[in-house]
């Protein structure tokens, strides 16, 4: 596994391009592994993509971590898209020294949502109604949603803070969300133009590890969906 660093130049017009439409980011960061042209598995899946965008109210630093299982070729991205020369490394050596009881600082970027409308299947001829899933707005549930996620993903948490994303498409204060809400705009085959969503939320805090694992298999493969749109991302420290 390999984790970037890449620092980003706020005055390209790709990236803010792309932090304007969380689908054209999800594009400009697969530009740096290989073309899987006729292959039915996503490029995301098949080289263990997550990212995460992060960005400083401060100084207006925007920051984008990286994890993939292929080491990818920076030099691929739109010209004048990055601030400074790209960081990457290994981190198997990291997840090896991972042990149960350990505890560690992490920081996640994490799409809470719930499935409502779900029903049995009751008729032999009737497929079983999925549902569909809707963001989680209400802090304390989003806290709740992630605590269930740690049950299964071998950790439990120790403390925990849900904050509104720093960097976001948009803004999204109306919604009755807590925490903010990243867009874009989506081809489909069948319906042209898609708009896509995404309720944002950072936790921050302290986890122990529970079963080992399970926990590096988290990290490896994120927690929570949208992973293809920035989510999911674990950062663990010492």
């Amino acid at each position: 596994m390999y984790l970037s660093r890449l620092v980003l130049n706020p005055r390209s017009k790709n990236v803010r391009r792309d932090m304007a439409d969380c689908h054209e980011a999800h594009r400009t960061i697969l530009r740096a592994f290989p073309d899987l042209k006729g292959e039915s598995k996503s490029a995301r899946e098949r080289f263990g993509i997550l990212y995460r965008i992060d960005s400083s109210s401060k100084n207006g630093t925007i920051t984008v971590l990286v994890q993939s299982m292929e080491k990818p070729d920076w030099t691929k991205l739109p010209e004048g898209y990055l601030n400074e020369a790209p960081a990457c490394k290994p981190v198997d050596e990291q997840y090896k020294n991972i042990k149960e009881g350990m505890t560690l600082a992490f920081r996640l970027r994490a799409n809470p949502t719930k499935k409502i409308g779900t029903s049995p299947k009751m008729d032999k001829n009737k497929s079983k109604n999925n549902g569909r899933r809707i963001p989680i707005g209400d802090e304390k549930a989003q806290i709740e949603w992630l605590k269930r996620k740690g049950k299964n993903c071998g950790f439990d948490l120790i403390t925990v803070r849900a904050a509104p994303a720093i960097f976001d498409v948009q803004a999204n204060e109306e919604s009755g969300i807590y925490g903010s809400v990243s867009r874009g705009i989506k081809m489909d085959e069948k319906k042209g133009c898609k708009l896509i969503s995404f309720a944002s939320v950072i936790f921050e805090g302290r986890l122990r590890v529970t079963n080992r694992e399970k926990f590096i298999e988290t990290l490896k493969s994120g927690i929570g969906s949208g992973k293809a749109y920035g989510f999911g991302l674990v950062s663990i420290a010492r």
